[in-house]
């Protein structure tokens, strides 16, 4: 009986030194496998007091945000900024928390404003890979239990325990879906891959690429003015944009889940000493989604085709989400301007 309860002992301590070995690493290096984030994670790391403004989000911030064009606008208005992109491709909610979390943990000495971008919270994994490095290293618990009570309690109420074991519409069952975000939280914690994944990178001797920071080196990676919407792909966005002028985007209050993700960026944001603000891109999406007023959050957004159509032309598109280069131009120039007025109003 004692060799068994010594097995249990060393058993327990040995999952206990993995787990927190597991936070230690991802504490000091936490990004290094996640391409992108981990180039602007570096950047970030060596230059932030550099910044008083940072720009978090998806691609649309990512593709849509020139912070040249944005501080050039803000000096020639009397109050000068100096900021950074640190918008990802695809980074919705709740990975932007996880990741704004880092960024502002140990924040620049002068940061002033965190624009979050706001996008639409990822509960399941349609169109990606569970198994990957970029669905994995987000997993901590605060975000897979936001995903898991989203998955499923979707309507903030009890749940019949067999619904969790039906499909919805073409979703896999809920349940299926909440065990995969608690087996990427084991696999994060117990950091399973990552080794192979850090060995591998210094096998094949990868280092950071500069290119995701952006011709600038200012985090803003636009597609170019050449890549403009034509042939099949016009018409559709033609139609599209044809439908969203008929019937405007729905104004849509965030869903549980995502309110308390928002939120959270909003506390790591004031505990850094910065003013939050809100932003929504310009899309020919459905929705347009709005922060409970609980938060106080300023919100800038240029998702009314009626009332910005520059930002819609096919000419400073390139589908129904992202602008080209011009349209960012267009677009940084309008945000900033807004931004120079909610900053004359704030104390």
């Amino acid at each position: 009986m004692g060799s068994v309860i010594r097995g249990i002992c060393f058993s327990l301590l040995f999952l206990a030194v993995l787990v927190a070995g597991g936070a230690i690493l991802y504490r000091v290096d936490p990004f290094r496998e996640v391409s992108m984030v981990r180039e602007k994670w570096d950047h970030w790391e060596k230059h932030k007091d550099e910044y008083d403004t940072v720009f978090i989000g998806t691609s649309r911030t990512y593709r849509g945000i020139s912070p040249a064009h944005f501080d050039e606008v803000t000096a020639a208005a009397g109050m000068p900024t100096r900021s950074f992109n640190f918008g990802i491709d695809a980074m919705l909610p709740p990975e932007d928390a996880y990741v704004a979390e880092y960024v502002l943990r140990n924040p620049p000495k002068n940061l002033k404003w965190v624009f979050i971008e706001l996008g639409v919270f990822v509960d399941d994994f349609e169109d990606r890979d569970p198994d990957s490095i970029r669905s994995r290293h987000w997993h901590d618990w605060r975000r897979t239990s936001l995903c898991v009570e989203a998955t499923l309690w979707p309507k903030q109420k009890s749940e019949k325990l067999k619904t969790w074991f039906r499909p919805r519409k073409d979703k896999p069952w809920p349940a299926d879906t909440a065990w995969t975000h608690l087996r990427l939280f084991g696999m994060r914690y117990l950091n399973l891959g990552r080794g192979a994944a850090v060995l591998n990178e210094l096998m094949e001797d990868k280092k950071p690429n500069p290119k995701f920071l952006g011709p600038r080196g200012d985090g803003f990676n636009p597609y170019p003015k050449s890549n403009v919407l034509k042939g099949d792909g016009l018409a559709a966005y033609e139609n599209t944009l044809a439908e969203r002028q008929q019937n405007p985007a729905r104004v849509a209050p965030l869903k549980a889940q995502q309110q308390e993700s928002f939120d959270d960026v909003v506390t790591y944001a004031l505990r850094a000493g910065a003013k939050p603000i809100a932003i929504i891109a310009p899309t020919t999406g459905p929705l347009r989604l709005r922060p409970a007023g609980e938060s106080k959050v300023p919100l800038i957004d240029a998702c009314d085709v009626q009332a910005f159509p520059q930002f819609f032309t096919p000419d400073v598109r390139i589908d129904h989400a992202h602008l080209n280069l011009r349209g960012a131009e267009l677009f940084t120039r309008y945000l900033a301007g807004q931004f120079v007025e909610l900053a004359r109003q704030s104390p």
